[in-house]
């Protein structure tokens, strides 16, 4: 990944738009810890000042589409209209008509539906994984048995007769 990385950071070292930076997290660990990072690699991308956590793929190809079609496009926001869709316009507008109150107990209810259903996902890739991991192990156990039980069929050897095994 550190080549890819390396030269997505070198194609947007010009941006105005984008910042493709590492972190050593065994050297900045309160930077880390402020922003949430807790494996490695670990990529963070932050909108509106927020950080979010990268859930797509890592290859150039990957991050560099990632980047173009998210990151590349002037903020649509309160401040700068003017670069706003006509969708995203109405849903911004829908948002500044509530009050910094319910606007924020909004983005925490929206938060803890998103760990909800992150959380329901986890949950079922550990039981698939779970599932997998016993089928595997009935499998290997049932095909020595039947292994174990066809070599004394092969082992039967007619005399006179080709053997067909």
């Amino acid at each position: 990944m550190k080549p890819d990385w390396d030269k997505l950071s070198s194609e947007y070292s010009d941006s105005k738009m984008v910042v493709v930076a590492d972190v050593d997290c065994t050297v900045h660990q309160g930077l880390c810890s402020e922003h949430g990072v807790r494996g490695y690699p670990s990529i963070k991308y932050f909108m509106a000042g927020e950080p979010e956590d990268y859930k797509g793929g890592r290859s150039y190809a990957d991050l560099k589409k990632f980047i173009d079609s998210t990151m590349m496009e002037p903020a649509c926001d309160s401040n700068n209209k003017d670069a706003c869709t006509p969708e995203q316009l109405k849903s911004l507008e829908e948002a500044m008509a509530m009050s910094a109150d319910a606007r924020k107990t909004k983005v925490a209810e929206m938060t803890a539906e998103i760990k909800a259903t992150e959380k329901t996902h986890e949950d079922l890739l550990q039981s698939l994984q779970s599932q997998y991991k016993k089928s595997q192990e009935d499998t290997e156990t049932k095909v020595a048995e039947l292994k174990k039980g066809m070599k004394w069929l092969k082992a039967v050897k007619d005399a006179g007769k080709k053997d067909e095994l």
